[in-house]
């Protein structure tokens, strides 16, 4: 079973918006009214608020994995992968989370390193806005590929069979700028499934 595609996950909401939407989306959010509250109550809230958000901004840099912490540091991406992760099939298994260094592609350890490439921060890139904020604002890690191997019941058994299981996930981010038209707005992935277990 091969789960694969946009996701749509990122930092934030990239969907078209209004003046109307933004204030209703204020209104209902609770991180929101605790910026608010700590602005306004706090002799340092601006400064505590700007430093929240850039430290929210940096943990979920390219990385929807990362952990969400209410109020404080919001990912709401999360939800979506613990979902994946804690789903099992009707036989037993589940799908492979694992990130061993010598299975990815580029030698990185970590969540799903195995099935999807990771990069220096957070996972390589798979779409950019038209304009990004300073070459890094407004790139996103939106693409991803999950994998139920049949042989593997817990997703991060390192210990379990590599049969059929991802193996040095990549995104190929250059081979798609490279081209006069590219293949796509977002960049291609591509994994390894070995038929045997490779005993790396």
């Amino acid at each position: 079973m091969i789960l694969a595609g946009d996701f749509n996950v990122s930092s934030g909401d990239l969907s078209p918006t209004s003046f109307r939407r933004e204030l209703r989306n204020a209104a209902s959010s609770p991180t929101f009214w605790f910026d608010q509250a700590v602005r306004y109550l706090t002799p340092q809230g601006l400064v505590l608020t700007g430093m929240r958000f850039l430290s929210n901004i940096t943990k979920n840099f390219q990385n929807p994995t990362a952990s969400h912490i209410p109020l404080l540091a919001p990912n709401p991406s999360k939800a979506l992968f613990k979902l994946i992760e804690n789903f099992r099939f009707y036989d037993g298994f589940a799908f492979d989370f694992r990130g061993n260094s010598n299975r990815s592609a580029n030698g990185k350890t970590g969540l799903l390193a195995n099935s999807n490439q990771r990069d220096r921060v957070g996972y390589k890139m798979t779409f950019t806005t038209d304009r990004t904020v300073a070459k890094v604002l407004g790139k996103y890690r939106l693409d991803w590929v999950f994998v139920k191997s049949g042989y593997l019941s817990s997703p991060k058994d390192d210990g379990g069979s590599y049969r059929f299981a991802p193996h040095f996930g990549r995104t190929l981010e250059e081979m798609n700028d490279r081209l006069r038209e590219r293949i796509s707005d977002h960049h291609p992935n591509v994994v390894d499934l070995p038929f045997q277990d490779p005993g790396l």
